[in-house]
């Protein structure tokens, strides 16, 4: 099942601060608001899904060959989950040739503010994806738990050609290097699981359940 999401606005400060900068002075105002306007003209949002049952007592994922997820972190993070949606979402692949042409070009710190951007806009699609997925089960009485992806606390991305299949990436044009990285660059994939509505978690990627404290991109 496939879902186009439609970002009217890049989240600035998200931007600057995946460009690795601690706040916004380091860039011009100006340059900041130009590159996210460009990126946002160049990205092309994607979102796929599949739906499964679940066992949460075993941390079984009931597909058609069934998926034992090998991470106690996931597990807990799933826990009272009656169902499972893997998804995966990207912005394809534009953005990265125009990130490409600036570095060519010398311009370095716009190139990095322009990956910075892409990374905010999967972001912002995956956000936008799983709250149109949890419309989908609101009336009865379901919430969806914040998204878990592979490299996420102790869930290996020795894991991420199972979630990708799981999620039929490839309708989206989602594929793998040799060495596990999403291609095109700006992809995520992950799970999040549906339970009764007091207690689920907020929607969005869930950095307060990853116990890699010292990741750069952390939030909160």
């Amino acid at each position: 099942m496939r879902y186009f999401p439609r970002l009217t606005a890049i989240d600035e400060q998200e931007a600057v601060r995946y460009a690795g900068a601690p706040d916004k002075s380091v860039y011009a105002p100006a340059v900041v608001a130009a590159v996210c306007r460009e990126v946002l003209l160049l990205i092309e949002p994607a979102a796929c899904w599949e739906e499964y049952g679940y066992r949460a007592d075993e941390g079984l994922v009931l597909s058609e060959i069934a998926y034992a997820l090998p991470s106690c972190d996931v597990a807990r993070h799933l826990a009272g989950a009656e169902r499972v949606a893997v998804l995966a979402v990207t912005v394809g692949e534009a953005v990265e040739s125009f990130s490409r042409r600036l570095f060519a070009e010398g311009r370095y710190s716009e190139a990095l503010l322009a990956e910075g951007a892409a990374s905010a806009a999967v972001e912002q699609a995956a956000d936008q994806f799983c709250a149109h997925l949890e419309q989908r089960y609101r009336k009865q009485g379901l919430a969806l738990t914040s998204r878990y992806s592979p490299g996420y606390g102790d869930w290996q991305l020795a894991e991420q050609p199972a979630v990708l299949a799981l999620a039929k990436g490839d309708s989206i044009g989602i594929s793998l290097t040799s060495s596990l990285m999403l291609t095109p660059k700006k992809s995520i994939t992950a799970i999040a699981g549906w339970r009764q509505a007091q207690g689920a978690a907020p929607r969005g990627s869930n950095c307060a359940a990853c116990n890699k404290l010292d990741c750069t991109m952390r939030k909160g």
